[in-house]
């Protein structure tokens, strides 16, 4: 999507949460669905770069959740002037629960999901750190 927009003469920033897309983990925290601070200051940073530009924003997936959570906790103060939330996990503690309530979620999915997030962890792990 961010390729096309630009193709099209659009302004495009990708927002990536720490750890993710090259970004370092140079806090103690990886990021969380429900931790929005980090999308509320870089939508703050591009703000201020481009105060009369219109800002857009579009989430897919978790990113869906973490964009609409961000919009709803900024209510009429939000800096957006819109956003679309593709494929949006409304619920995540009942999807995170129904990962394990079936054949193809407990022997297919949740295991893919584990080895993600251990691949994660790994990625950013200090080996001089005895932990």
């Amino acid at each position: 999507m961010a390729v096309h927009l630009s193709s099209q003469g659009w302004r495009v920033a990708c927002f990536n949460p720490r750890g993710r897309g090259g970004n370092p983990v140079a806090t103690p925290l990886l990021y969380s669905v429900g931790y929005t601070e980090d999308l509320r200051r870089a939508v703050g940073n591009i703000k201020r770069a481009n105060p009369i530009a219109p800002l857009f924003a579009i989430g897919y997936s978790l990113g869906s959740n973490y964009l609409a959570k961000y919009v709803g906790e900024e209510g009429k103060t939000c800096s957006l002037s819109g956003a679309i939330c593709v494929a949006c996990p409304v619920d995540c503690i009942s999807m995170s629960n129904q990962l394990g309530a079936d054949f193809l979620n407990r022997y297919f999915v949740d295991p893919q999901l584990v080895s993600y997030v251990k691949r994660v962890v790994t990625e950013h792990e200090d080996p001089s750190d005895p932990l």
